[in-house]
């Protein structure tokens, strides 16, 4: 079990308040991870061989744009692939667009993912999403559009005929709405796009590395409820070698990878655990959330993994 991007959450400040925010990002949200801490975690990540990759996200790393550029160029430096994650706020005009697209690449840009949804375009104008992809366009930096979409929200086809002819050379990605963060009190649950075999999945989403500013760690980018039975502690206290070995000895990742969600819900539901469930799920991650938010279910589900850890010695043997 190991690690393949290093995903840095430089500021959870945004100069949006979207309804739809997995960590609840805002203007009134301080704070940025300090550069040394970044070139540190990067550094050591770099004499690990599995990791390829360099993430930075927020709230909205664009914020704080001297420090990203400068963080960029820091991890091309160590070789390497970088990808940023941005509402595209700063596209308001083209030459500002051009202007900051050139910059990002000669810094060592590989990749930008932009945040285009209904719920980002109440701060955001698409116009300024066009502004960034016609800057891009023809350049070697891959651009992703990722939109969060609810059962009443606009879809990609409707943000598709706002962009028109600039989405031709794009990868545009549609993702359901969880409802973690702000999204679990401004998302009614009957607007969610639920998904029948999120109960059964197993997890293959443990290849990211997440530190947030304040160095917790946690195994995956996806949007959960950041605390619990996932965190593998700080990585401003201990060096990230030893927090990839307490990812490699908890018992919740592997069971994720080797039996799924639904190895817990069956225990939950037969043993009659005290762990709340949802009747419906719109994918794993919002399983996660709920089976592994607090670190005192541990006591509930101890008995039965040590069970399922002598059945499988027994196999062995």
């Amino acid at each position: 079990m190991s690690f393949e991007k290093l995903a840095l959450i430089l500021t959870e400040q945004c100069n949006a308040e979207c309804d739809i925010c997995a960590l609840s990002c805002s203007p009134r949200t301080k704070g940025i991870m300090e550069l040394e801490q970044a070139y540190n975690y990067m550094e050591q990540a770099s004499k690990i061989s599995n990791f390829k990759y360099v993430g930075i996200s927020g709230g909205e790393p664009f914020l704080y744009y001297d420090e990203l550029i400068k963080l960029i160029k820091k991890a091309k430096s160590l070789n390497f692939k970088i990808a940023v994650t941005t509402n595209g706020f700063w596209g308001k005009t083209k030459e500002n667009s051009k202007k900051i697209v050139e910059n990002l690449i000669n810094a060592g840009l590989s990749r930008m993912d932009l945040s285009v949804d209904e719920f980002h375009s109440k701060y955001i104008p698409y116009e300024y999403i066009r502004n960034i992809l016609e800057a891009s366009d023809g350049s070697n930096l891959e651009i992703e559009l990722s939109s969060v979409v609810t059962q009443k929200s606009h879809r990609l086809k409707d943000i598709k005929d706002v962009l028109n002819e600039h989405l031709s050379s794009f990868t545009i990605i549609e993702r359901p709405c969880s409802p973690v963060g702000r999204a679990a009190e401004k998302i009614s649950k009957q607007d969610l796009i639920y998904k029948s075999s999120a109960c059964t999945q197993k997890c293959f989403n443990q290849t990211t590395l997440l530190i947030f500013p304040d160095g917790r760690a946690f195994p995956c980018c996806c949007p959960t409820e950041y605390n619990g039975l996932l965190y593998l502690g700080s990585a401003q206290e201990m060096p990230i070698s030893e927090i990839l070995k307490k990812y490699n000895s908890n018992i919740y990742c592997k069971m994720l990878k080797t039996y799924g969600v639904k190895w817990f819900i069956d225990i939950i539901k037969n043993h009659k655990l005290p762990i709340s469930l949802e009747e419906n799920y719109v994918e794993i991650c919002h399983v996660c959330s709920e089976l592994f938010l607090k670190k005192e279910y541990e006591e509930y589900y101890r008995p039965y993994i040590e069970i399922e850890k002598l059945k499988y010695m027994k196999k062995l043997v």
